[in-house]
């Protein structure tokens, strides 16, 4: 008879004893969390993002008449009154597209410099980038104040 249990226990459990299972769950819980800490990490990247100090260069001096650009001003109101100025004229957002190529084309220049008020909607930035690339205005640029250093 002692053969036959060598057997069993070499084979299988024996009906008389208890059946244990375990499953190591540390690796998962490790995983999941550090899973959790990175998708916190985005979502607040995303909603409050991070303050960026950009490099301050030495600006270039020159005078109005070497710039052969179009110059476009965006005042704070035109959150309201969708106007900006193109050149010194005030112009509306619809037609901003059509006065851009016309500037394009009398001037021979693929630039235009923005200057923008810091309480302008974003949106309104976009709006006037789009009609200047629609009217061949590829290279685009912001002009900023100069601070006193």
């Amino acid at each position: 008879m002692s053969g036959l249990r060598k057997d069993r226990r070499r084979f299988g459990r024996l009906p008389e004893e208890e059946v244990l299972s375990e499953i190591n769950i540390t690796p998962l819980t490790d995983v999941l969390l550090v899973l959790l800490i990175i998708f916190l990490l985005a979502a607040a990247a995303g909603v409050f993002g991070f303050n960026i100090r950009l490099p301050k260069g030495a600006p270039k001096k020159f005078k109005k008449n070497q710039f052969k650009g179009v110059m476009v001003t965006i005042p704070f109101w035109a959150n309201t009154k969708k106007e900006v100025f193109v050149g010194g004229k005030l112009v509306s957002l619809q037609d901003l597209s059509y006065v851009l190529y016309k500037e394009h084309k009398k001037k021979k220049t693929h630039d235009v410099v923005m200057q923008i008020d810091k309480s302008v909607l974003y949106g309104i930035v976009i709006k006037v980038m789009d009609a200047a690339k629609s009217a061949r205005l590829s290279h685009i640029s912001f002009a900023a104040p100069l601070v006193p250093q």
